[in-house]
Formats: C-alpha cells, sequence, structure tokens
C-alpha cells in the first residue's frame, strides 16, 4: 500500500510540473517575428480628440552572432510594413527613428537570458542624430525633435532596444538562464514593488506556467496589479487638475462620475510562450491597461515567430 501510495504521489508530481529548458538560441540562424503595436485612448470627455485608435505592424529578424562569457551578441533588425490606405498607423513614428538613427539594425550585448547590456553600435546612432541635427535649418520643427533624443542616446542607454526591437525585452524576461522546474496550472502570488510619476507603488504580482506538449512549448503568463490608492496618490495633482477641467468642459457630469474619474489604475499583462525545444520566445503579448483620471490608455505589444 505505501509503496503503491508513493508512485501514485510520484507521477501527480510530474503532472504538476514540467522542466524548463535553458534559453540555448541557435547560433547564426535568423528568426522571423511578425510584431504588432496598437495604443487606443480615450479621455472621456476631457478633450475634443474623443476615443483614438492607432496601430503599427513590423518584421524584426534575430540573430544570436555569438555566445559570450557572459551572454551572447545578437543583432536585431527592423522592417516597418505599409499600412492599409487611409489607416491611421504607427509606421511612421518606426520609420522617422530609423532615419534619426542612420539605421534599421542594432548590434548588443545580453546576458545569459536575451536581455540586452549594451548597444555596440549606440555611437554610431548618436552620431548619425548629431549630423542630421547640424544640417536643418534653426527653425525646422524636426530639429528640436531629434535634439530630445540626444539624452536618450547617452552612452549605456538601452532606448533604441525599445525602438528596433521592442519585443526583446519581454522574451528576456521569460526566457530561463538555467533549466528549471516549474509548476503548472497553479498561480504563484507575490508581492512587489514598482515605480509611477517618481512615486514607489505595491504591486501585486500573478503568474503561472501551463504546458501544451502536442504544440512543443511552456506558457508563462503574468499579472502586474498596481495599488489603486497609491498609484492615485502618485498622480494625485494631475488628476485633480484634470477632473477639474472636465468638470468645467461636462457641466451635466454627475458627481458620481466626477469621482469615479478621479482615480488611477495601471495592469500590465504579459503572456510567453517558450519553445521545450532550446528555451526561447515563440510569441510574446504584453497589455497595458492604464487610467489616470479621466484619461486611458491600452497598449498592446505583441510578436509572433514565422
Amino acid at each position: 500500500m505505501a509503496l503503491a501510495l508513493a508512485g501514485g504521489h510520484s507521477a501527480l508530481a510530474v503532472e504538476l510540473t514540467t522542466r524548463l529548458p535553458a534559453y540555448r538560441p541557435k547560433i547564426g540562424v535568423e528568426r522571423v517575428y511578425r510584431v504588432e503595436i496598437e495604443t487606443s485612448a480615450d479621455s472621456h470627455g476631457l478633450t475634443r480628440a474623443g476615443e483614438k485608435s492607432v496601430r503599427g505592424e513590423f518584421t524584426n529578424s534575430l540573430t544570436v552572432l555569438e555566445p559570450t562569457l557572459s551572454g551572447f551578441k545578437m543583432r536585431w533588425r527592423l522592417t516597418p510594413k505599409e499600412p492599409p490606405p487611409g489607416q491611421p498607423s504607427l509606421t511612421e513614428i518606426f520609420r522617422d527613428r530609423i532615419q534619426a538613427f542612420g539605421a534599421d539594425m542594432i548590434e548588443v550585448e545580453t546576458d545569459p537570458r536575451g536581455a540586452a547590456k549594451k548597444i555596440d553600435n549606440l555611437d554610431a546612432m548618436r552620431k548619425a542624430v548629431e549630423t542630421r541635427i547640424e544640417g536643418l535649418k534653426s527653425d525646422d520643427p524636426a530639429k528640436e525633435r531629434l535634439q530630445s533624443l540626444l539624452p536618450r542616446l547617452q552612452p549605456g542607454s538601452l532606448f533604441p532596444m525599445d525602438v528596433i526591437a521592442p519585443a526583446a525585452r519581454l522574451f528576456a524576461e521569460a526566457q530561463t538562464p538555467e533549466e528549471r522546474e516549474a509548476d503548472l496550472g497553479m498561480p504563484q502570488t507575490a508581492n512587489a514593488e514598482g515605480h509611477s510619476n517618481g512615486a514607489s507603488v505595491p504591486i501585486k504580482l500573478t503568474t503561472r506556467y501551463d504546458k501544451d506538449e502536442a504544440h512543443g512549448f511552456v506558457t508563462f503568463t503574468s499579472t502586474k496589479v498596481f495599488d489603486s490608492n497609491a498609484l492615485t496618490e502618485a498622480w494625485r495633482e494631475v488628476i485633480d487638475r484634470e477632473t477639474k477641467e472636465l468638470a468645467a468642459r461636462r457641466p451635466e457630469a454627475s458627481a458620481e462620475t466626477l469621482a469615479e474619474y478621479s482615480r488611477a489604475s495601471l495592469t500590465i499583462t504579459t503572456t510567453v510562450r517558450l519553445s521545450l525545444d532550446d528555451g526561447s520566445a515563440t510569441y510574446a503579448e504584453e497589455i497595458v491597461d492604464n487610467r489616470i483620471g479621466p484619461a486611458f490608455t491600452r497598449n498592446v505589444l505583441r510578436a509572433t515567430r514565422e
């Protein structure tokens, strides 16, 4: 009886856990991802703009050039796609940054998970922006926009990664440097700390792993819920000002409506699929729901390996 129970317990343990392979990308093989970004906003009457939504789509190509003592050397390339005629698009933002940087490619040194530590061609990007600024007339509106980029291109900056390879951060957060076991189907909760508008804000973090043996991947999901009270206090000055403006613009708004719009909330939901073959991310999605007073935004970032 004892042996039977022990065997049953062992089998159950196998069902409830899985092996997460270490991130071991194939060297010299180009991986192509379709990346979609969508931003929606609604001011709930604070401005005349109303609800708006814009999206952009592009291709990211990743080539892991070589392993290093501390991680990998990688090359990311971005190729914007043309939007349908007449459709609002973020594509022009990507094109503008590529033109400003003088490159559609970024070479980066990473840690063992693939998280960027240093951009090798950052100096060339900064010099390209400086050269463009020098070639513009003083009253050209593009000059001010380019000058605002320079502080974000100083030594040690990783800002261009968010422009050229925005999903790389999500991949690295889920990829693991060493093989390890993970519980399946059981949400794990923890308290964490975040920052917003210069203030510390408590976060409730929930994570979970699920396995799809048939398709050869494990899905990692995480939800970060920022404490609403602390977040509201962090943005109190902005919320009070915008709620007052909303009341002036919409005198018919009830006290209940204004009270509802006098709060802040922030939830970040992430989903990443990890290959059981080499531990690399094959799909990633991040949804950021952010509300500061009457203003609400939803940002969606999605990357799918082709």
